[in-house]
């Protein structure tokens, strides 16, 4: 996983495979959450190197693969070349005050990241507590038989381009500003 890219064009990085030393989770850093083992783990101290390392090599015209690791010697890949289509920005739709009720997905889903949170919600069906009431039941005795109906909506707060695209990107734009192009 490539965590930082600086303008200096300086790397981090950490192992992809789960059972390393330097994968994200293993270490002593900071405490994350691992996808592969599914629980809090401390951090890796990450990877370091230069986009103008040798072995930072592109492997194909969209691919790029970072030096070997130097406790297991695996190499990450990176894609770092995209058509337009696949990081296309969503359609968001709007309500009249603004607030996002929609997001209708041009490019690749797992290129764009949703911040969104739930809010809880009440319904009250005052027509039959209306009728109830003309007829003289008790505030008490209607809320019991006609409770409120409470549920949780899920509301988008923003959405934006996948942080990682951006790095890759980054990545691509680097190397071929200092002359590392594919072949080809």
């Amino acid at each position: 996983m490539l965590h930082n890219i600086d303008e200096q064009g300086n790397l981090e990085y950490h192992c992809h495979r789960p059972d390393c030393e330097y994968h994200h989770c293993a270490g002593l850093i900071g405490q994350i959450e691992c996808a592969h083992h599914g629980t809090q783990h401390k951090s890796a101290t990450p990877l370091q190197t230069h986009i103008s390392h040798e072995q930072v090599e592109w492997v194909d015209a969209t691919t790029v693969q970072l030096p070997p690791c130097p406790a297991c010697g695996s190499r990450m890949a990176l894609r770092v070349g995209f058509t337009d289509a696949e990081i296309a920005p969503p359609i968001i739709e709007r309500d009249p005050s603004g607030k996002i009720t929609k997001v209708v997905h041009v490019g690749a889903v797992n290129l764009t990241r949703i911040y969104d949170h739930a809010e809880k919600r009440v319904i009250m069906d005052e027509a039959r507590r209306q009728v109830l009431r003309q007829h003289g039941i008790p505030e008490a005795l209607i809320e019991a038989l006609i409770p409120p109906v409470v549920y949780f909506e899920r509301v988008i707060d923003r959405v934006e381009p996948h942080p990682a695209i951006a790095r890759h990107q980054e990545l691509e734009r680097q190397l071929t500003a200092i002359g590392k192009r594919p072949a080809g």
